[in-house]
């Protein structure tokens, strides 16, 4: 939100989509399999210093102000004292936002002040810089980042947690990174072995709670009834992608991280049976 001060640090869709087109050219093929579609973006070296115009600006460059605002979404958020307050979004974000006909990734400031909310009493929805600061450094108005489940573990509860990877929300501001980083701290709290309760899954290709370029069709619900009901942890949930004439082109395993999909070298790589789950290895 800070780079895009001016419009001419926007990126408007055309250059989201030569971002994409450059994100995927360098990176859709590591995980073995070229589909415009990345299965662990967190494996994608990409520097979006190669788009630099080098003269006057044209479709197929990005500007010193597009280059910053770029920079910044793909940099982590860090106190002076390096510590983290919030990482980087994901190189696939431009891969859901270029797919868009109306994407709010990096074109513009966005609205999404209105969803900071103040303590109880103090007027309803926050707007300005100040309240925008304080709930980010102090994290009680807006983040559940609690990583002692103990009592809800302990009462049999089941967690399934699920993010896409191409998440652009509230104009790129959601970093799937950051679930991750939750997540891990859970096991940091509580141990490694966790996962007779929680789970995560990271969706390839799926924007802000659907959506995107990925499979983003997949009943969530009944996977978490069968585990607690049947006692039968979830080792994989196939989901499906729909196109717009309402059938399904695709189908694909998601895998509870760290764990990803990988093909098995033979068959359609749109079809699930063709994939299995695997400790990611590069």
């Amino acid at each position: 939100m800070t780079a895009l001060k001016s419009p001419q640090h926007a990126l408007p869709p055309e250059k989201l989509k030569l971002l994409n087109d450059a994100v995927l050219e360098r990176c859709d093929e590591n995980d073995g399999v070229k589909e415009r579609l990345l299965e662990d973006p967190s494996n994608c070296n990409f520097d979006p210093s190669a788009l630099k115009c080098n003269g006057p600006e044209t479709a197929s460059c990005l500007t010193p102000q597009q280059l910053e605002t770029v920079n910044a979404a793909y940099t982590d958020a860090r106190k002076s004292t390096g510590e983290l307050l919030y990482p980087r979004v994901s190189p696939s974000v431009a891969n859901s936002a270029g797919a868009s006909p109306n994407p709010a990734a990096w074109t513009s400031t966005c609205s999404a002040t209105s969803r900071i909310r103040t303590p109880p009493g103090t007027g309803g929805p926050s707007t300005s810089k100040k309240d925008i600061e304080r709930a980010l450094l102090h994290g009680k108005e807006i983040n559940a980042v609690k990583p002692d489940l103990a009592k809800f573990k302990a009462r049999g509860g089941k967690l399934l947690i699920y993010h896409g990877w191409s998440d652009g929300g509230s104009g790129g501001a959601i970093s799937a990174l950051n679930t991750i980083s939750y997540y891990e701290s859970v096991l940091k709290h509580m141990g490694p072995n966790q996962d007779n309760w929680l789970r995560l899954f990271m969706i390839p290709g799926m924007a802000h709670c659907g959506g995107g370029t990925g499979p983003d069709q997949f009943n969530a619900l009944a996977t978490l009834e069968r585990w607690l009901e049947q006692n039968e942890p979830p080792k994989s949930i196939t989901a499906a992608r729909v196109n717009e004439r309402g059938r399904i082109d695709m189908t694909r395993p998601l895998c509870p991280y760290p764990q990803r999909a990988v093909y098995k070298g033979t068959g359609s790589t749109n079809d699930a049976a063709n994939f299995t789950c695997k400790t990611k290895e590069y």
